[in-house]
């Protein structure tokens, strides 16, 4: 079941992320790589851990890993800036200045995406721990 779930998640997640990928965007974080890994743990979390709905798939469900993924998918999508609007600079950009109230905005949300992952791969762990 475990290995099951797991590899529901990755496949999943990679479709939602070939999406954003056809569609010219790498998320919020401007890199596949974290991504991939924000959709598929909380695909992995929510899958497991949502009401048990569809058909059952080698003793897992399959609707809330897809429901999991479609609402992040439209999540990111919202929060991603567009092309022709500044709404956020790349942190490169950000640090040359040596602004120090951007910089601690670029530290604090890179410390934030370090604990939103340590808290969905927590309740991951949790799933099967309890």
């Amino acid at each position: 079941m475990f290995l099951f779930e797991f590899f529901m998640a990755i496949i999943i997640s990679f479709i939602v992320t070939s999406l954003f990928v056809i569609a010219g965007k790498k998320g919020p974080w401007n890199n596949l790589g974290s991504l991939f890994l924000v959709v598929f743990l909380v695909t992995w979390a929510g899958g497991i851990w949502l009401t048990p709905i569809g058909p059952q798939v080698f003793g897992s469900y399959l609707m809330p890993f897809i429901i999991m993924a479609g609402l992040l998918a439209l999540l990111l999508a919202n929060i991603i800036p567009h092309k022709d609007k500044k709404i956020l600079k790349a942190p490169e950009e950000e640090m040359a200045r040596g602004d120090s109230d951007e910089m601690a905005a670029i530290a604090s949300l890179g410390a934030s995406f370090w604990i939103f992952i340590l808290a969905v791969a927590l309740c991951i762990g949790l799933f099967y721990v309890i």
